[in-house]
């Protein structure tokens, strides 16, 4: 599942959601083990934080999001 809107912009894959508020940094969580988005694990986590920015740039290309992935 892909989004975006109003600059906020966001990715979800099985357990795994990252998220960027208003094109600012990008945080990732893990649904399954922090269910109310309080842990920030994108560093700790950089082979799913590169596969999930990947898709999500892929997937803004694709519709043309304005502003760019």
């Amino acid at each position: 599942i892909f989004w975006e809107h109003l600059g906020n912009r966001g990715v979800r894959m099985g357990d795994w959601k990252l998220v960027s508020k208003d094109k600012g940094q990008w945080e990732l969580y893990n649904l399954r083990t922090d269910r109310t988005e309080r842990i920030n694990v994108f560093d700790e986590n950089q082979n799913v934080s590169k596969k999930m920015l990947k898709a999500y740039r892929q997937w803004a290309e694709k519709v043309g999001v304005r502003g760019g992935p």
